[in-house]
């Protein structure tokens, strides 16, 4: 009998972490599973930690040299032999009901191919993240980054459209992933909290961060295209620099912000691979979230001036900047 999800843990040297990893995954309210464990060569005694397991459901495979993440992962889409497949890392912890609110989804929906949730950050870094919940909105927001993490896939959706990981892709081999399968799939975003995803220094080495956004640009651009193929230099140096970043130093970037918005609004409606009113929200939340953030930046470097603060309000009206937000702000840095 051939299990309905197949579970691809990719791990490398993760001896402190595997085996809540595992019990996470154990502990599922769904059963009907198989974990397959793929250890990239570790060097460390996760073998042993995995090996502790007496489990059937657990497939570990040890790879005969280390092939990096992305093509270990592809190993694992290969030998799967569930309907569906889920991925998540040897450091991270999953809620016991990840895998039956997301076999849910799929189950209930077969116009999805795709199915994610929020999740927390804990470790060195500590904060909930919410994606947006439909494909349109989803593929909006991939524009600006990722908004997929520990999915649970149909199996078939991978296979039929020959989509495996990226080697050249790495670190940002999931961003990519998913900025292919939403041309052949539809995705969706439980909007609670079903995983825990752990940060540590390891992740965050300033060498590991230059190289990741090299490749998150590279796939921005990637979306950009799908969007409009023909996209002057000039555009795509902006968008990549300026507009994906949000960036916002003065009142006059805010503006430009919004007029290569309406831009790129207009360039969709060559292929109208974009839902128009899902463009609209996105860059409206994008551009507002960073002119809120300038308001306050303003407000702290203007001398505290509740004035020029207010004037910079009224006059940025069309961004939809949080107001309550800004009450409070201000409200505790005056009381």
């Amino acid at each position: 009998m051939l299990p309905t999800i197949s579970v691809l843990m990719p791990v490398y040297n993760v001896e402190a972490y595997i085996w809540e990893a595992v019990e996470s995954i154990l502990a599922q309210t769904f059963t009907d599973f198989e974990l397959i464990v793929l250890d990239d060569c570790s060097t460390d005694k996760t073998s042993d930690i995995v090996s502790t397991f007496s489990d059937s459901r657990i497939r570990y495979i040890k790879q005969p040299r280390n092939l990096g993440l992305s093509e270990n992962l592809n190993t694992g889409i290969r030998m799967a032999r569930g309907k569906y497949i889920a991925r998540m890392d040897g450091d991270d912890i999953a809620v016991n009901t990840w895998l039956e609110k997301g076999k849910c989804v799929l189950d209930n929906n077969p116009d999805i191919g795709i199915c994610s949730s929020g999740f927390e950050w804990f470790g060195s870094k500590k904060a909930t993240v919410r994606f947006p919940e439909y494909n349109e909105d989803i593929k909006a927001q991939l524009l600006y980054n990722n908004a997929v993490i520990v999915p649970i896939i149909r199996t078939e959706v991978l296979i039929d459209n020959n989509l495996f990981y990226k080697t050249e892709a790495f670190p940002a081999e999931d961003y990519r992933m998913w900025a292919e399968c939403i041309r052949a799939t539809k995705i969706y975003n439980i909007q609670e909290t079903l995983f825990f995803y752990r940060m540590h220094e390891k992740q965050i080495c300033a060498a590991r961060r230059d190289e990741q956004k090299k490749k998150v640009n590279e796939v921005r651009l990637f979306m950009l295209e799908y969007l409009n193929p023909n996209i002057s230099d000039e555009d795509k140096d902006y968008f990549i620099n300026n507009f994906a970043e949000n960036k916002i130093n003065s009142r006059k970037d805010i503006a430009l912000l919004k007029k290569f918005a309406r831009k790129l609004i207009e360039k969709n409606t060559t292929n109208k691979n974009f839902d128009e009113k899902a463009l609209r929200r996105c860059f409206k939340k994008n551009i507002g979230i960073s002119a809120y953030n300038f308001s306050i930046n303003l407000f702290f470097t203007s001398g505290y001036s509740v004035g020029k603060y207010i004037s910079f309000l009224k006059s940025m009206l069309f961004v939809h900047i949080p107001l309550k937000y800004n009450i409070r702000i201000l409200y505790k840095t005056l009381f």
